[in-house]
C-alpha cells in the first residue's frame, strides 16, 4: 500500500511527497507489475523514464503514473492490497488471543489501510 500511496495518494494525508519512489527510480511493486502487464512500448518508455532524474520531475511522475494505470498495474496493486489485507484479518481471527486484543490489532490495521488515497 505504501508503494501505491506514494504514486497515487494525497500528499497531505499520506505525509510524503507524491511520486517520491518514481523520482528515485525505485523498482516498486507497481513498477514490476507494469513491466509484467504493460505492452512492450510501455515497458520501453518506463525503462527510459527510470533511467533519468530530471530537475523538474512532474512530467516524469505523470507519465509513469499513466503507464501504471494503462498497463493495469495500479488495479493489480489495489487487488493485491485487498487480498493480503483479507488474509491478515483471517489470520488474526484464527489467533488464540483475547478478543479485545484482536480488536486493537484490527483497529491498527484499519488505520493503516484507511490512509487516504
Amino acid at each position: 500500500q505504501d508503494d501505491y500511496l506514494d504514486a497515487f495518494g494525497n500528499p497531505e494525508n499520506f505525509g510524503k511527497q507524491l511520486g517520491g519512489d518514481i523520482i528515485e527510480n525505485k523498482k516498486t511493486f507497481l513498477y514490476l507489475n507494469a513491466r509484467e502487464l504493460g505492452t512492450s512500448e510501455m515497458v520501453l518508455e518506463m525503462e527510459q523514464l527510470f533511467s533519468i532524474k530530471p530537475k523538474n520531475p512532474e512530467q516524469k511522475i505523470g507519465e509513469v503514473r499513466d503507464i501504471y494505470e494503462k498497463s493495469g498495474a495500479a488495479e493489480a496493486t489495489r487487488t493485491e492490497i485487498e487480498k493480503y489485507t483479507m488474509k491478515a484479518y483471517q489470520k488474526l481471527d484464527s489467533l488464540k488471543i483475547a478478543e479485545n486484543n484482536k480488536e486493537a490489532l484490527r483497529q491498527f490495521a484499519l488505520n493503516l489501510m484507511d490512509r487516504q488515497v
